[in-house]
């Protein structure tokens, strides 16, 4: 059996203030610090065979810390990144529908296929993910993985593991601070557990 620790990155600033920051390389806020070592206390007993994570500074920090204490090596991978939303990085969403509205609008139509300018699909980027998550499967087959990423990222491989469709990212939530578990045997994906502390 092949088990999935899913994470998110702790907390940052731009969080906090409600912005797209998908591609934005920023690092954890204090209390994102301290959801990542209170996360390490939580996983202090679960083995791991591999720890994988977006390139991405918040992504990362997280993952180091989770790994202190572990003779284990973090392997970054970008595909594992956000969303690239273009001209929409670092702006409120208020802002966005105001400075790019016809994109914007093209966007609340479409989501999966319309890209924020200079950005990227979501459908282009679950293909990344997609393709990452298969290749992670394959390599560490019956192994116990935990993988550091980003709400989108976690959002696409808990679906796509479960085969449901696309539109329903939206039914899962990925809380800072916690875990989730996915077990996987043959073709069959079980959720262990979702935003455990």
């Amino acid at each position: 059996m092949t088990r999935l620790y899913l994470v998110r990155h702790g907390e940052t600033e731009l969080n906090k203030k409600g912005c797209y920051y998908g591609w934005i390389d920023c690092g954890l806020s204090e209390h994102g610090l301290e959801q990542a070592l209170l996360l390490r206390h939580a996983l202090r007993r679960i083995n791991l065979d591999a720890v994988i994570t977006s390139d991405l500074k918040r992504a990362v920090d997280t993952a180091e810390i989770l790994c202190q204490g572990r003779d284990i090596d973090l392997l970054k991978d970008e595909r594992l990144r956000e969303l690239n939303f273009g001209e929409w990085e670092g702006k409120h969403y208020t802002e966005v529908s105001e400075q790019h509205q016809e994109n914007w609008q093209a966007w609340m139509t479409d989501w999966q296929n319309t890209a924020p300018n200079q950005g990227e699909s979501f459908t282009d980027m679950s293909m990344r993910v997609k393709a990452c998550i298969d290749e992670i499967i394959q390599k560490y087959r019956d192994k116990d993985i935990l993988l550091v990423a980003h709400q989108g990222v976690l959002r696409i491989i808990i679906t796509y593991l479960l085969d449901i469709a696309a539109e329903k990212i939206w039914s899962f939530a990925f809380e800072q601070g916690s875990y989730s578990v996915l077990e996987l045997q043959d073709e069959n994906c079980v959720i262990k557990a979702i935003n455990k502390l």
